[in-house]
């Protein structure tokens, strides 16, 4: 997807603010469907600017997650082969873009993935947050790990050094916890959708994961 302008390039003229969960499947069909559109558009991270931004859709998640079938049981009533089954809502939607969400992925808490992005140069951000998402729902990796951060964090070219990553993530606790805070009491649902032709002011405020078509008109 869209990104960042490569160094020296200056900023894109349309910037999309993205309130995201890293654990979320329904975020994750909403980025997938605004890259489409910007792809249909012909654009291109020169053009439009990402920028995700933390909500924690389940806080009270154990660090260390959970099963993804108990997790379903409790949460929707749902039995793993209920919800792995390709006629379930979520997974029709995935096929329409040519990818599925790894069956056998655990529930996570995204604090920590969502730590490293905090952690990177902001130009490094958006690739980064995009490499976990299609780490954890397309692969299955558990990006809560650290070992895990760090292999898909190296792919992208970054250094690849556990403590310097663990001392950047404990310096952007602050940050994380500041923006959490600020979004959570804003933000009913993700994926929530912010449209506008600057890096900062008012916008067009886009709700869920909305169909490629749509994305498209507003990006226009």
């Amino acid at each position: 997807p869209a990104g960042q302008p490569p160094a020296g390039q200056p900023p894109a003229p349309l910037t999309v603010d993205v309130m995201t969960d890293l654990s979320c499947p329904l975020a994750y069909l909403g980025l997938k469907r605004l890259s489409a559109a910007i792809a249909s558009l012909g654009l291109d991270a020169t053009a439009v600017r990402l920028r995700f931004h933390p909500v924690f859709v389940n806080p009270l998640m154990d660090p260390d997650g959970e099963e993804m079938g108990a997790y379903m049981l409790r949460r929707r009533n749902l039995s793993l082969a209920e919800y792995n089954d390709a006629a379930y809502p979520l997974n029709v939607a995935a096929a329409a873009l040519n990818f599925s969400y790894a069956k056998g992925r655990r529930v996570i808490h995204p604090r920590r993935a969502h730590l490293a992005v905090a952690a990177a140069a902001e130009r490094d951000r958006a690739p980064l947050y995009a490499a976990l998402a299609r780490a954890y729902f397309e692969e299955g990796e558990d990006i809560s790990d650290v070992a895990v951060l760090l292999r898909v964090a190296a792919a992208l070219g970054f250094e690849r050094d556990e403590l310097r990553l663990r001392r950047a993530m404990d310096g952007a606790e602050g940050e994380l916890s500041r923006a959490s805070r600020r979004l959570d009491p804003l933000v009913d649902a993700v994926p929530h959708f912010l449209v506008r032709e600057s890096a900062s002011g008012s916008g067009l405020e886009l709700h869920g994961p909305l169909e490629i078509a749509e994305f498209a008109d507003a990006l226009r």
